[in-house]
């Protein structure tokens, strides 16, 4: 047991067979010292398995900043969707699990980023503003990273460099 909540974002994923979903992971309040959150399958289906970030480290500075975990799921021989039980655990911490689901090989749903504008014009020491939203509900967490690719190198993001979507934002601009 403990006093400060391990809070995940989503509660459950969809983790497609024979591939990877991920889903984030944050404290509710700050820690005392650095504590560690462990992250492993507690019960379920044993295709699913973490593939990154079955330990995450947390500090008074980074309590509240997403932290990302990757869970895989390999192919099987049934056509089941597997369940399987995340448990996040730490010392002083109060537990949470999240719910991983196997979708079966099939279809996907399909979705791209979308802008409110093709092109912005900054003036030299001024910003722009453009938005960000995806064009269909992605079904889990999707991060989208918004960064400088090529040209002027004068020219960077200073804010919203990561947004998070999922199904209850992925139409709202960010």
């Amino acid at each position: 047991g403990g006093s400060i909540a391990i809070n995940t974002s989503p509660t459950s994923i969809q983790v497609p067979e024979g591939g990877q979903a991920t889903f984030n992971v944050k404290l509710d309040a700050k820690p005392g010292s650095a504590v560690t959150v462990s992250v492993a399958r507690v019960a379920g289906d044993d295709d699913i398995t973490v593939a990154s970030g079955a330990t995450l480290l947390f500090n008074k500075k980074n309590y509240n900043q997403w932290k990302t975990v990757t869970l895989a799921a390999a192919h099987d021989g049934d056509a089941d969707n597997g369940e399987a039980t995340i448990r996040l655990t730490g010392n002083g911490l109060i537990a949470t699990d999240v719910t991983a689901v196997e979708s079966d090989s099939g279809g996907s749903t399909s979705y791209g980023i979308v802008t409110d504008k093709d092109a912005v014009t900054i003036a030299e020491g001024a910003t722009a503003v453009f938005n960000v939203k995806l064009s269909a509900n992605p079904g889990q967490m999707v991060k989208v990273t918004v960064g400088h690719n090529s040209g002027d190198p004068n020219i960077s993001v200073v804010s919203g460099g990561t947004y998070f979507f999922d199904s209850s934002n992925w139409n709202e601009n960010q």
